[in-house]
């Protein structure tokens, strides 16, 4: 059993309440925010996220050259902003005072009034009223963001995750992003037949919920039993870059049920898209979104 499910509600962190067993909602992830109609990882893109009544943002964290840390996804500026180079040979200051481009940026893209945000600055858009997944691209660089999310007492509503071998679980060094001091979801790429024993080793972790990256959907449906054992939710992609062939927002929008709907019924209980408000109407209509 889940230990969240053993404790009272009221002694839940904002993160716990939504993952807890007793929520059947499947969970909303914005991915980069709300860029369709904002640039990506931007301030507005999470505002934006906030009044469709997602319940997380996914957004990407690069530290600038001073050490602080910043809301980006590209090692370079050139896609999203209107700057050019390396992230990490610009000063945060410097970073802040760049224009983002609109959407998913690209060349020729116009430019807005939005600035780069700082990772601060972010959270406290999100504080109280959107959970937060901060996506690292360099696990190590946590030791220098978590302690900016302690003091801003906002370790109840992010999580961090990376990619964690099954095979790895049982003997992670001691300051592996894995024992804390943040909520940390593992990363499970796995094939056919491994789908069992891939969570029933993660579990040793107590995660509350583990990103699954499949090598075909329907490998998912392995791990019921064993994710509702350790009640652990289950998180899939369908960005358009999924990572699960065939289950993505495109085709979904065409025939929902044929894509999120086979994955609510493999397990799935939070799902990271580029079109949350296509996915809660069809969330809601199979009631499984309040």
């Amino acid at each position: 059993m889940s230990l969240v499910a053993a404790r009272p509600a009221a002694d839940l962190t904002p993160l716990e309440r939504a993952l807890s067993p007793g929520n059947r909602d499947v969970l909303i992830i914005a991915h980069r925010g709300d860029w369709a109609r904002a640039p990506e990882n931007s301030l507005e893109a999470v505002r934006g996220a906030i009044e469709l009544g997602f319940d997380m943002v996914e957004i990407d964290v690069r530290l600038a050259r001073d050490g602080v840390p910043v809301v980006i996804h590209d090692k370079t500026l050139e896609r999203t902003t209107e700057g050019a180079g390396p992230v990490s040979d610009r000063t945060s200051t410097e970073l802040c005072a760049l224009r983002l481009r609109e959407g998913e940026g690209g060349p020729g893209t116009a430019l807005t009034n939005e600035r780069l945000p700082t990772l601060a600055a972010l959270l406290e858009e999100a504080r109280g009223r959107i959970l937060v997944n901060l996506d690292t691209k360099r696990p190590s660089e946590l030791r220098r963001i978590a302690p900016l999310v302690a003091d801003m007492g906002m370790a109840g509503e992010v999580v961090v995750k990376c990619e964690v071998k099954p095979e790895e679980a049982a003997r992670l060094p001691a300051d592996h992003p894995a024992h804390g001091p943040l909520p940390f979801m593992p990363i499970l790429d796995v094939a056919a037949g491994h789908m069992e024993g891939g969570v029933e080793a993660l579990a040793q972790l107590s995660p509350l919920m583990i990103e699954c990256h499949p090598e075909a959907a329907a490998i998912l449906a392995d791990g019921r039993e064993a994710l509702a054992s350790s009640g652990i939710r289950l998180w899939v992609n369908t960005i358009d870059c999924s990572h699960i062939p065939d289950f993505n927002d495109s085709r979904a929008l065409a025939d929902p049920q044929a894509v999120w709907g086979r994955l609510v019924d493999w397990g799935a209980g939070a799902i990271q898209t580029d079109r949350g408000a296509e996915l809660a109407r069809f969330l809601r209509e199979i009631g499984r979104r309040a």
